[in-house]
């Protein structure tokens, strides 16, 4: 005779099985998402410029939903100041969510869990009340699985570089010791260092550019960010269809030179190649001054760093054991490590 609990077990693990999380980061500036078998996703999003799109930008990035399709939603986009304040953000980020998946909880099944800055989910209604939990928790997340590639009572640490932060997270095998909870607490702490390799405006990170053997004071304006400058020194690669640049103008190593140049009031007619490599490589040497500066303050006894991010380049080789997402993964799924350890982490916890 069959067991029919056994038979409800088999279906549910079956059911299981078959699932696809997808992970999903809401930034001010980019929407990311990945799930567990190699898809990827990262696209520029202006949120505080558009937050009513949201959910057509969803709907175009992600795959079309099927019934075994669940969300892991993680968010920065909340802090735009688009919205009047963060329970504000979160409210509209999940609810466009919500409106773009055209899911809904049935026969006790949420397609959507909100990770939270305990580690733990929370339903949609569950992180609308109580946004604070859930605000800018992507650092968490990555650090939470980035623990799974320490060894026991291995110390280490979580390095992200983006393209606007830096998150230096200290983590052990059991998870991410630190008491932190906001950015407030994280920038105290040097966890949180507002500085990446795309959108940081010069004026933001230096008061002088060198040129020609003086030193000139820098305009404060956003006339040029360290997208140009890494482009100028062959970092990352020209896009001249990209236009998500500081005057709107393409991503090329022609136009990035004249965004320095006008840092102090040049224009392409009197500062070349060779000005534009000399004021960039000043900006490259700042940012890793101050990322080593704050790898001291969060975890100098660490001996091992695991590195999310593309800005990989700016870390000094002071620890022998350093474990490179983009090589454990692959380069996509590490551009989109905080989407893809929720799907993952999502996937162990409701499996």
């Amino acid at each position: 005779m069959n067991d029919p609990t056994l038979a409800n077990d088999a279906a549910s693990q079956s059911a299981a099985s078959e699932t696809r999380w997808i992970g999903l980061d809401v930034g001010g500036a980019n929407i990311k998402a990945a799930d567990t078998a190699g898809w990827t996703s990262a696209e520029p999003f202006a949120l505080w410029k558009h937050p009513e799109r949201l959910a057509d930008q969803l709907r175009q990035q992600l795959p079309a939903p099927t019934a075994t399709t669940r969300y892991a939603l993680t968010m920065t986009g909340e802090l735009a100041d688009c919205f009047a304040d963060r329970p504000q953000g979160v409210r509209q980020i999940v609810d466009a969510v919500v409106e773009a998946t055209q899911l809904k909880a049935s026969a006790g099944v949420d397609p959507l869990w909100v990770y939270s800055l305990d580690g733990q989910w929370l339903r949609a209604d569950e992180a609308k009340s109580s946004p604070d939990d859930v605000a800018a928790a992507n650092w968490h997340a990555t650090a939470s699985y980035a623990a799974r590639y320490l060894g026991d009572n291995e110390t280490g640490l979580m390095i992200d570089i983006g393209s606007t932060t830096t998150d230096l997270i200290a983590i052990d095998s059991r998870g991410v010791p630190t008491s932190s909870r906001t950015d407030l607490d994280r920038l105290e702490h040097s966890e949180l260092l507002y500085l990446g390799v795309g959108r940081t405006p010069l004026c933001g990170l230096t008061s002088s550019l060198p040129f020609r053997g003086r030193d000139i004071p820098v305009m404060a304006e956003f006339f040029a960010t360290t997208d140009d400058c890494f482009l100028v020194l062959g970092r990352t690669a020209a896009m001249p269809e990209d236009c998500d640049s500081a005057d709107g103008k393409p991503r090329t190593v022609e136009h990035s030179l004249n965004r320095i140049a006008r840092m102090i009031a040049l224009d392409h007619r009197s500062f070349t190649l060779d000005d534009a490599v000399a004021a960039s490589e000043h900006i490259e040497a700042i940012l890793k001054d101050r990322i080593a500066t704050g790898i001291a303050k969060v975890a100098s006894d660490a001996s091992a760093w695991v590195i999310a991010g593309h800005g990989e380049w700016l870390l000094p080789k002071t620890v022998a054991r350093q474990i490179s997402l983009a090589q454990e993964l692959g380069a996509e799924r590490s551009r989109v490590g905080p989407a893809y350890a929720l799907a993952c982490l999502a996937e162990a916890r409701f499996a």
